[in-house]
């Protein structure tokens, strides 16, 4: 199952050897990188949400891709871009006493020359299915994300119902979602 918190459109690249349909997040150019996914033929958005009938799998150069399949693994295809503005980067992170989540691949982007003015973080994980809290921290003073990974699905809410959406899985919220601060013995960023 393929989680994503941002609508990608499919595009068309031209290559050497043909063309290619893929997904691509982040920018690419100085300070930047970008995030290319192939996609099977057929695939024409990865929707914001739960895309259950599509994973991640291997082309036959052991490199990334999307397929269509459903299974039980949670991929999350997660970004902080935000405004263009200084006030503040995007970050991804997640809980440093809960499960160890996989990084599969990232890219970023940046606002002004190489990221002068901010940056912002895409992140492809692969995370167990309970007990896994991600919290990005969208670029640009925006409100941050927090994603509750339990029994097997994904939960989004914002710092503001946090508490709730913890009493209703019942789970017990850590203290520093709480606080909304960063504390790096607490969080981990990706």
């Amino acid at each position: 199952m393929l989680y994503s918190n941002i609508n990608l459109k499919t595009a068309t690249k031209q290559m050497d050897f043909g063309s290619l349909d893929l997904i691509e997040a982040g920018e690419e150019g100085r300070g930047r990188k970008i995030l290319s996914l192939p996609v099977p033929q057929g695939v024409s958005e990865v929707k914001k949400g739960m895309n259950s009938d599509l994973s991640i799998g291997l082309t036959k150069s052991l490199r990334l891709r999307i397929v269509k399949k459903n299974d039980s693994t949670i991929y999350l295809l997660l970004s902080s871009e935000g405004g263009y503005t200084r006030r503040g980067n995007g970050a991804i992170s997640h809980l440093n006493s809960q499960e160890e989540v996989k990084i599969l691949a990232r890219g970023n982007g940046a606002d002004g020359d190489a990221g002068r003015i901010g940056s912002w973080d895409v992140i492809l994980l692969e995370t167990p299915l309970t007990n896994v809290v991600i919290k990005v921290k969208i670029a640009g003073g925006n409100p941050s994300k927090l994603y509750f990974i339990h029994e097997g699905n994904v939960y989004e809410t914002n710092l503001e119902h946090a508490g709730d959406c913890c009493d209703k899985l019942d789970i017990e919220m850590p203290f520093s979602i709480i606080e909304d601060k960063f504390n790096p013995e607490e969080w981990k960023i990706l």
